[in-house]
């Protein structure tokens, strides 16, 4: 879990966490402007214009997955804190999502 969803934030996450020249899929959030710059194929789909996939290109896994951790987290009464997300990501044998 990051603190804030801001490119300051997410960029040196990424850059740390993300081999160059690795496909990175995301919406068109500002914060991942530039990522093609930096060395990552970047591939991209507009919420905002109703476009959910493009060819091969979509986050619906992603979004779907974490959609199904907050309801699991909901069902549990829990907030989605760093905690609680961690210990449900463990209890899913430690899947690592993303960056």
């Amino acid at each position: 879990m990051v603190d804030d969803t801001e490119a300051e934030d997410l960029i040196p996450i990424i850059e740390k966490k993300v081999k160059k020249d690795s496909q990175i899929c995301s919406d068109t959030w500002r914060a991942y402007t530039g990522l093609a710059t930096k060395g990552y194929v970047h591939r991209t789909v507009e919420h905002q214009k109703k476009e959910y996939a493009r060819g091969k290109n979509h986050i619906n896994g992603l979004e779907g997955f974490f959609g199904y951790l907050k309801r699991q987290l909901a069902s549990r009464g829990e907030s989605e804190g760093k905690d609680s997300l961690s210990t449900l990501l463990n209890m899913f044998g430690g899947i690592i999502i993303g960056i």
